[in-house]
């Protein structure tokens, strides 16, 4: 307020008004120009890099991507260029499978199995269940190794002990 100052509303006659204690505006370290305050004036700690949203936003670019080649994946091996191949494929291999096994229908001597000797075996895909249960019997495999392997290292720190005794009692 004007009645509190110091001069009695007369004024100091300086021009500019100074300060004795130096104000930093700012950063003072030179790593802190890197950095983005809060309000976005450089300077301010712990505020956010300026890359921030140019990361934020590849990292989205890269995400639709891999949806979009996700999305194209799944048609090509559904009703795609694969899906088509592998019928094209199996009905060539059923064909040949006719043809070899009218050979050996013509020819007696031949095994039984002489057209599927050509294949292989198609295996059959293991249901997420089995999965489990041969996880869970190689972890039970595992842990009985575990426990003989430390029950003979037991029997042998025993028969050591036994050893020693023994030499003790000959002498």
């Amino acid at each position: 307020m004007p009645e509190d100052d110091a001069f009695n509303g007369q004024r100091d006659g300086y021009k500019k008004a100074e300060t004795h204690v130096k104000v930093r505006v700012g950063p003072g370290i030179a790593h802190e120009k890197k950095l983005v305050g809060l309000h976005g004036r450089e300077g301010g700690r712990g505020g956010a890099r300026p890359r921030f949203a140019k990361d934020v936003a590849d990292g989205d670019a890269a995400n639709e991507q891999a949806t979009e080649a996700d999305a194209a994946n799944t048609q090509f091996r559904t009703v795609g260029g694969l899906s088509q191949f592998l019928a094209d494929v199996t009905k060539v291999r059923d064909e040949v499978f006719v043809a070899l096994d009218k050979i050996r229908t013509a020819n007696p001597s031949l095994p039984k199995d002489f057209a599927k000797s050509f294949f292989r075996a198609t295996t059959k895909a293991e249901t997420p269940e089995e999965v489990q249960t041969k996880l869970a019997a190689r972890q039970k495999a595992k842990a009985d190794a575990v426990k003989r392997k430390a029950d003979l290292k037991a029997a042998q720190t025993q028969m050591k002990a036994l050893k020693k005794q023994i030499t003790g009692l000959k002498k």
